[in-house]
């Protein structure tokens, strides 16, 4: 089946062809944004002999996945067969470089990997695709910039997309307000050009995509199905910008120096009325803390106890981190009667929400905390929780606290010193 663009993706393709060097695709996931920029790629290493190619992630790794092993010989097959089995048979994929006949290069690597971005710094390109803006820094962004300055008869361009973030990110000051993210100085307008593709402007995806995706909170629509920049709440912890920043794969780390499960528990199970019950599992290596799962919801008692144990086992957690204000002994009674083995540390809350967090706050600050994914209904409360506002108790925050605090022991603030 050839490669034909969908009628968003045609609007990017005369997007890339206009005068405007800075281009910006920003929408919900599964849009075919990735797509279309890895096809304009080879069509640049295709048209203009010689052309060096960037694209670019934060992680290697989540190139390898997004884009190495499936977009990039998926698009390839698209444009011709014979370029597809070009591509798989040629990609080095010790040194991530495509090399044509014509002398193009198609230049892969992650900015996190010091060496790959050293030599990427001493090479000059036509056009750079760098790829989840939300998780990278501005720095990163005008570094690259330095290298787009190769001659080959072409409009040199440099593409970014995006699920877009918060309105702090450099992103939005940069594409949507035209204004230098740093000293909010001016920039060119006419040099900055922004297309919005989202998931229902994609033909391809399964019928009931779009639809599963109305479950989700108001705030993760706006930003997964709809493409908007997110208001940041004011008085509100974590910013969404910490969490991107620090988001890895999955891939990127098998072993585990400690693990443990965090449990805030709600003591009813009322659907109606009641709070959920925290869990979330949280790694530690390398003095970083990740977090590897949430499985927190509204369950019964015995509920939550069964969860808790599958957890223990499943991820081989070394403790189980438990709450236990409101239900005393109970709570460890409550997990101890499914199975006995499981090893228990009981947390006795008497310090408020917001000082129990605070000292958390500050090791993502210092991004020493990781996520393996997207946790969306986790960060969605980290993100919109704003204290002493009466909203209802943050229990997937407070069982985050209680599993890093576990492992990475940050020093509390005492309230007198507080300035958030």
């Amino acid at each position: 089946m050839p490669f034909r663009p969908t009628l968003r993706q045609r609007e990017a393709i005369q997007l890339l062809k206009r005068p405007a060097r800075y281009i910006l695709l920003q929408g919900g996931s599964r849009s075919g944004k990735t797509t279309l920029i890895v096809y304009w790629c080879l069509h640049v290493c295709l048209k203009y002999p010689g052309a060096r190619v960037l694209i670019a992630r934060l992680h290697l790794s989540d190139l390898k996945i997004s884009i190495i092993n499936d977009t990039l010989p998926k698009v390839a097959y698209l444009m011709s067969e014979n370029l597809g089995k070009y591509v798989e048979s040629n990609y080095n994929k010790n040194e991530n470089v495509l090399k044509f006949p014509n002398g193009s290069q198609l230049w892969l690597g992650g900015l996190s990997d010091k060496h790959r971005t050293e030599k990427i710094l001493g090479t000059e390109f036509c056009f750079i695709y760098l790829a989840e803006i939300t998780q990278i820094g501005y720095e990163s962004f005008e570094m690259l910039c330095t290298r787009l300055a190769q001659k080959v008869g072409m409009r040199n361009r440099f593409a970014v997309d995006c699920n877009p973030a918060a309105k702090s990110h450099w992103g939005y000051w940069l594409f949507m307000k035209h204004q230098d993210p740093v000293d909010k100085t001016d920039k060119n307008a006419d040099q900055y050009a922004t297309l919005i593709m989202n998931p229902y402007d994609n033909p391809h995806l399964p019928e009931d995509y779009v639809e599963s995706m109305s479950n989700y909170s108001l705030r993760n629509q706006q930003r997964f199905l709809r493409g908007e920049w997110l208001d940041d709440i004011e008085g509100a912890l974590w910013k969404q910008e910490l969490i991107d920043r620090n988001r890895v794969n999955v891939k990127d780390v098998i072993n585990f120096e400690r693990i443990v499960l965090g449990i805030d528990p709600a003591v009813t199970a009322d659907k109606r009325s009641s709070n959920e019950t925290g869990l979330i599992v949280v790694g530690l290596t390398n003095k970083k803390g990740y977090v590897i799962a949430d499985a927190s919801g509204v369950y019964t008692p015995d509920g939550w106890g069964q969860k808790a144990v599958y957890l223990y086992n499943y991820y081989n957690i070394d403790m189980i981190i438990c709450e236990t204000n409101q239900g005393g002994d109970l709570v460890v009674s409550n997990i101890t009667h499914i199975d006995k083995r499981v090893r228990i540390k009981k947390i006795h809350a008497k310090r408020g929400k917001v000082l129990r967090a605070d000292p958390i706050v500050g090791l993502y600050e210092r991004d020493e905390v990781k996520h393996l994914g997207h946790f969306k209904q986790l960060e969605e409360q980290m993100c919109t929780w704003v204290p002493d506002q009466g909203k209802d108790s943050p229990d997937r925050i407070d069982a985050l606290v209680y599993a890093l605090q576990e492992l990475m022991a940050p020093p509390q603030i005492p309230s007198i010193h507080r300035v958030r």
